[in-house]
């Protein structure tokens, strides 16, 4: 009966689902879609860990770290997922969002109430992983193919771009904790 009163407040439904070990309370909007939260990144956890690592002391992603933030303030969560492991609480929340006509999938990953990763996917067939990269190649003047796979770590964020269909971006400012939510994910 909870449940159902809570639904009708908050306009989500509540589901639990195991996945692996990890058993996650899950809130969706609308119908439940098989949604497991921890996939996009179960799924580029290997292309991270095989990419070269690019250091560059002077650039600074902060500015795309906070525009990130910025971009899901207004928006709903369409699905959110909380589970623990380690005792440490994590919630997962998936937005939906439109830029520039395409659709946008915006995944905020958080350890104990701390956003400390945030992955973008934009169905553009990969236009935008390849502009922002050329535009990154040139402003930093370095080399590189625009549709490989770039890993760049600076003191305070680190940022994964990859192309593998759609454009996806990947940036983190807690290296710890991402290594150990990844490691979570065998």
């Amino acid at each position: 009966m909870y449940n159902k009163i809570k639904s009708i407040v908050t306009g989500y439904k509540n589901k639990k689902v195991t996945i692996g070990e990890i058993e996650i309370k899950l809130a969706y909007q609308k119908k439940f879609t098989k949604l497991d939260p921890l996939a996009h990144l179960r799924s580029i956890k290997h292309e991270l860990l095989k990419s070269p690592i690019k250091s560059l002391e002077h650039v600074d992603f902060k500015p795309f770290w906070e525009e990130k933030k910025k971009s899901v303030e207004s928006l709903i969560p369409t699905h959110e997922a909380c589970f623990s492991v380690h005792h440490k609480n994590y919630l997962v929340k998936r937005y939906v969002t439109k830029h520039q006509n395409r659709s946008v999938s915006i995944y905020t990953y958080s350890a104990d109430g701390k956003t400390f990763a945030i992955f973008t996917r934009k169905y553009d067939y990969g236009d935008f992983h390849c502009q922002y990269v050329i535009s990154f190649f040139k402003k930093y003047n370095l080399e590189g193919d625009e549709k490989a796979t770039h890993c760049i770590k600076t003191k305070e964020y680190s940022i994964f771009l990859n192309h593998f269909g759609h454009s996806h971006s990947l940036i983190w400012n807690n290296q710890t904790e991402l290594d150990r939510f990844l490691s979570i994910l065998e």
